[in-house]
């Protein structure tokens, strides 16, 4: 009994240390699964900063897209009125004319300049000073009593009086 009784407490021991060894491997995998959800935790915290990073540049980007917007609108604005006012210069324009003398158009007007608008550029005509050509004092302008004639430049479009 004495024998069967070492034996049973050896095999227990031996058990015992078993149990040990198995507690000791699963507290390393515990330890493991630790490291493994600490990781986790920060790539998602990285995830959620990029996210949020993310969802300021859109919030930026659809900013500057109002601004766009509003700025588009202001422009398509402005050229309509542009556009009513040159309407409305055609219609005064329309109403002068010069005198029928045989002057040509080109030697009352000089070359376009380049006028910047915005950001193109567009040719508008310049009136040239000519001298007089009579030199006597009391001397009456034939123009005076006729009716202006409306002289045509070749100048992209415009027309000069």
């Amino acid at each position: 009994m004495i024998n069967d009784s070492v034996g049973k407490v050896s095999g227990g021991s031996k058990l015992v240390a078993q149990a040990g060894l198995t507690m000791e491997e699963i507290v390393d995998s515990i330890r493991g699964v630790t490291v493994m959800m600490a990781e986790i935790t920060a790539a998602s915290a990285e995830q959620s900063s990029g996210i949020e990073q993310v969802n300021q540049a859109i919030t930026q980007m659809d900013n500057v897209t109002q601004k766009n917007a509003a700025l588009v609108e202001q422009a398509a604005a402005a050229t309509e009125s542009l556009e009513e006012q040159t309407q409305n210069l055609e219609v005064t324009v329309a109403h002068f004319q010069l005198d029928g003398n045989s002057h040509s158009a080109s030697g009352s007007v000089s070359s376009g300049t380049q006028v910047n608008i915005g950001n193109s550029f567009s040719s508008a005509p310049l009136r040239k000073k000519t001298a007089p050509t009579g030199t006597g004092a009391g001397k009456k302008r034939e123009s005076i009593g006729q009716k202006p004639q409306l002289l045509t430049v070749d100048a992209g479009g415009w027309e000069a009086f």
